[in-house]
């Protein structure tokens, strides 16, 4: 897969990237309401400088070209990705309804694109097992196998990076709110999908001792923004 920002071959650098993702800042800035238009015109007075509103597009870019789109997996890195990071699926979750916004993408292709993430990450088995699981309780393991949607190697179960995948999770259940099934089932995915972070952790896994008490730190607010939609 070659993204249209970078030449065959060529590696994506730390600084390059950080050049992109300093896009999805000005992203958020740019603001999406979920509305039922294409594309949303900004304030006056917020619109965005040409380098912003080009690393925006670039962002938006990357993450929609590079995600494979039947299951929905972010790269961990490009080209050549060997792993899906959960992480950068929260992040291509939260592109998605801002390439809406912006008409780069039609609303229904957005909508399919994240139907099939939360698909995929609701039907991914969880369980304590060493391999052929996607993570633990409602956890995820850091990074994924970008062909099956299970635990790469020895990837730990990740806190910080399950939360950025639930931020998505959250950004899109709350921008896709017409009535349409597709829309519909987007909606309902994390009322339905937070109740599972209960229990001890994996055994061959080592968890930090604050493990336990830092999950339900981030579980249940999580829970709690999400309930107060029902």
């Amino acid at each position: 897969m070659h993204h249209p920002s970078w030449p065959p071959g060529q590696r994506l650098s730390r600084r390059a990237f950080l050049a992109l993702s300093s896009g999805a800042s000005a992203a958020l800035l740019s603001g999406c309401g979920g509305s039922a238009s294409p594309a949303a015109s900004p304030p006056p007075g917020t619109a965005l400088t040409p380098l912003l509103a080009s690393l925006q597009q670039q962002t938006f870019n990357y993450f929609w070209e590079t995600t494979d789109p039947v299951l929905g997996l972010a790269p961990d890195r490009y080209p050549n990705p060997p792993f899906a990071s959960i992480a950068a699926v929260g992040f291509a979750l939260t592109a998605y309804p801002i390439g809406v916004e912006n008409g780069w993408i039609t609303r229904t292709a957005a909508a399919q694109r994240a139907q099939a993430t939360l698909r995929l990450l609701w039907n991914a088995p969880q369980g304590a097992a060493s391999s052929g699981c996607a993570g633990y309780q409602g956890f995820f393991y850091h990074l994924l196998d970008m062909q099956t949607g299970t635990r790469s190697g020895s990837s730990e179960i990740s806190i910080i990076d399950t939360t950025l995948l639930m931020a998505g999770v959250l950004f899109c259940g709350e921008y896709f709110n017409q009535s349409t099934t597709t829309e519909s089932s987007i909606g309902n995915w994390p009322r339905t999908s937070m109740g599972r972070s209960t229990g001890p952790g994996p055994r061959h896994v080592h968890l930090p001792s604050a493990f336990h008490g830092l999950r339900r730190v981030v579980s249940r607010p999580m829970t709690a923004l999400v309930t107060t939609r029902a």
